[in-house]
C-alpha cells in the first residue's frame, strides 16, 4: 500500500476516534490524502467539489425525501397510531404486550417507509406515552421504540438497501427479496426478548388494566386507519416488485397515497404544509423556523436589500426543483453561517422568511 494511502487511512482512523463526524472524517483523511498525490491545495478542492456534485446528483436519491415525509404524514395524521391500537388488541395475554406492539408496528410501519427516523418519530409519539401511562419503565420502553425502528434497515422497502444499490450497481430488487427474512427474523427475536423480558422483570412491563383505553374495543376509524396502510403496503411494494414502478416512482406513488391517506383522517392543507416543514426540517434546523430557503435569501443580501435577493434567486433557480432535502439542509447551514455576522434588519428578516417558505413550497 502506497504512503499517501496509509496517510489517509491513518488520518481516518484518527479523526474517528477523536469523536469526528464519520462524514467530515472521511473529507478530511480524502483531502489529507489527495494533497500528497497531487502536491497542492487547489486540485484538491476542485476534485472534492466535482466529487460532492456527482455524488448526489443521481436522481434516484430522492426516494429518501419522499418517503421519509411518506412517513410523517402517516404518523401525523393518527394512521400509526391506528395501527398500534390494532397490533395491540391482537396480543391480547402476551407479556409485555404494548412493547411486542411496538416491535410490531415498527415492522409494519418500515414495510411502508423504509425510515428507520420517521419509524422513531412516529412511534416516540404515539407508542412511548402509552407505556409511560401503563407504567412501563422507562428505559424499557425506550429501547423497543429505538431497537425496533433499525428494522426498516431491512424490511423493503429500505432506503438504505436502495442507496446501496445505487452506489453498487445492483439490483434493488434483489436486495429487497434478500432482506425480507431476516427483517422478519430480527423482528421475530425483539419480539421473543420483550416476552422473556415481562416476564423475568414484570415490574418493568405490567399486565394492562382491564379498564385502560388500551384494552376496549377498537373504533371504526382505527380499524379503516390500519387497513389503508396495509393497502399502501400493497401497493407501495408490490408495484416495485411486479415491476410496475421504479424505487423512484414507488416512492412518490407511496407519497401520494400518505397523503390522500392523511386527508381522508382530517388532515388539512396546513397540517400537510406542518407535517413537511415542521417535522423534516424543523426538528433539524429549529434556528432557521423551519425555511431554509429564508436566511438563503438573507445570507446574499449584505445586510441591505435583502427582499430583493428573493427576485435573484428565483430568477437564477426559474422556480424548478433544484435538489434534494439533504441538499436544502446544506444550502440553509451555509446560509445561516453567512447571515449570521451581517447587520439584517428584524422586519426585512422576517419578510425574507415568509418569503422563503413560498419559495421552499415551489421548489422542493
Amino acid at each position: 500500500m502506497d504512503f499517501e494511502m496509509w496517510a489517509g487511512l491513518i488520518a481516518l482512523l484518527v479523526l474517528v476516534l477523536v469523536g469526528v463526524p464519520v462524514v467530515f472524517a472521511f473529507a478530511a483523511s480524502a483531502a489529507f490524502g489527495l494533497y500528497f498525490v497531487f502536491g497542492g491545495f487547489e486540485p484538491v478542492v476542485n476534485l472534492l467539489q466535482q466529487s460532492a456534485i456527482s455524488g448526489i446528483k443521481d436522481y434516484n436519491f430522492v426516494v429518501i425525501p419522499l418517503f421519509t415525509v411518506m412517513g410523517m404524514l402517516i404518523a401525523h395524521c393518527g394512521a400509526a397510531g391506528d395501527l398500534f391500537s390494532v397490533v395491540n388488541r391482537m396480543l391480547k395475554g402476551i407479556p409485555g404486550r404494548l412493547a411486542v406492539a411496538t416491535v410490531g408496528g415498527n415492522a409494519i410501519f418500515a414495510a411502508v417507509t423504509g425510515v428507520g427516523v420517521a419509524a422513531a418519530a412516529a412511534f416516540s409519539h404515539v407508542a412511548y406515552p402509552v407505556m409511560r401511562e401503563n407504567r412501563y419503565s422507562r428505559s424499557f420502553a425506550v429501547g423497543c421504540i429505538a431497537g425496533s425502528s433499525v428494522l426498516g434497515l431491512l424490511i423493503p422497502p429500505s432506503v438504505f438497501m436502495i442507496v446501496w444499490a445505487i452506489l453498487t450497481e445492483q439490483s434493488v430488487g434483489t436486495l429487497f427479496a434478500a432482506g425480507v427474512f431476516p427483517g422478519i427474523v430480527l423482528a421475530a427475536l425483539y419480539v421473543v426478548y420483550c416476552v422473556v423480558y415481562a416476564k423475568l422483570f414484570p415490574k418493568a412491563a405490567p399486565e394492562l388494566a382491564d379498564d385502560a383505553p388500551q384494552v376496549l374495543p377498537l373504533s371504526r376509524r382505527q380499524v379503516m386507519g390500519s387497513l389503508a396502510v396495509g393497502v399502501l403496503i400493497v401497493i407501495t411494494l408490490g408495484g416495485i416488485w411486479l415491476g410496475y414502478f421504479t424505487p423512484t416512482e414507488g416512492s412518490a406513488v407511496g407519497l401520494l397515497g400518505a397523503a390522500i391517506l392523511a386527508i381522508g383522517k382530517g388532515m388539512r392543507l396546513e397540517g400537510l404544509f406542518k407535517a413537511f416543514f415542521d417535522r423534516c426540517y424543523y426538528d433539524v434546523l429549529d434556528e432557521l423556523n423551519g425555511r431554509p430557503y429564508g436566511l438563503l435569501i438573507a445570507a446574499g443580501s449584505d445586510g441591505q436589500g435583502a427582499v430583493r435577493q428573493a427576485e435573484k434567486i428565483c430568477t437564477g433557480w426559474r422556480l424548478q426543483p433544484v435538489a434534494p432535502a439533504s441538499i436544502v439542509l446544506t444550502h440553509a447551514q451555509t446560509a445561516q453561517a453567512i447571515a449570521a455576522p451581517k447587520n439584517i434588519k428584524p422586519d426585512e428578516r422576517a419578510l425574507c422568511e415568509e418569503l422563503g417558505g413560498t419559495v421552499a413550497a415551489l421548489l422542493l
